[in-house]
């Protein structure tokens, strides 16, 4: 059963009956499968099944909790619901949680950091939100994004962090300057409870010249 299957890792810890049961079904309840301790993995969605590992994980009052691929064989939703479960794990047991995967929007929604790891090479570390706003080579190579750029004119990468991804700063600078300008391309995703974003912009030659004289 999912309660045995907790327990045993306590079984192991050296805990006595009594108390590793109790343990067991603490944390059970606590990853949502309150009432469902006699049912077998078998008997379970994959959901499900990933929660019975966080909990077995988590008898064992880890200081690191490692999630290797936890959400790659999930569902949207259910990926979403563990990722929630995760977040809550992080805040409730002030514990540092390592996420592996391949999943970006898994990174997007829960990590605060980043280490991008090619053959065995640490590439890059950094925050988040940041390296995915900048758009660095390591990571541009890791997600396959091109950026299609017109050749003529000069193309000016705009950055946009969370203090200013809801501010009229286009519109400004064009109001600013008195020239037209393109938009070429763009992004604004989400991270975590942030909006942040870049954009490319174009000016032609004509512009440019204006503004030298």
């Amino acid at each position: 059963t999912i309660l045995e299957n907790v327990e045993l890792a306590l079984t192991i810890a050296g805990m006595e009956k009594n108390e590793r049961l109790e343990k067991a079904r603490m944390v059970l309840d606590r990853v949502g499968l309150a009432g469902q301790y006699n049912k077998k993995p078998n008997q379970l969605s994959g959901g499900q099944c990933q929660r019975v590992a966080i909990a077995r994980a988590l008898a064992l009052n880890p200081k690191i909790l490692l999630c290797d691929e936890a959400t790659s064989a999930l569902d949207p939703k259910t990926t979403h619901d563990i990722l929630k479960l995760l977040k809550q794990i992080k805040e409730r047991y002030d514990i540092t949680i390592i996420m592996v995967t391949h999943q970006m929007e898994v990174i997007k929604e829960v990590c605060d950091e980043i280490a991008i790891l090619n053959d065995g090479k640490l590439l890059e570390v950094g925050k988040t939100d940041e390296l995915f706003v900048s758009n660095n080579s390591s990571l541009k190579e890791l997600t396959n994004e091109e950026e299609i750029l017109p050749k003529s004119g000069i193309n000016i990468k705009i950055y946009f962090p969370k203090e200013s991804s809801n501010h009229t700063l286009i519109t400004k600078m064009a109001r600013d300057l008195n020239i037209d300008f393109s938009i070429v391309w763009g992004k604004l995703e989400r991270f975590k409870e942030n909006t942040l974003g870049s954009l490319i912009i174009n000016i032609d030659d004509n512009n440019v010249k204006k503004q030298q004289v």
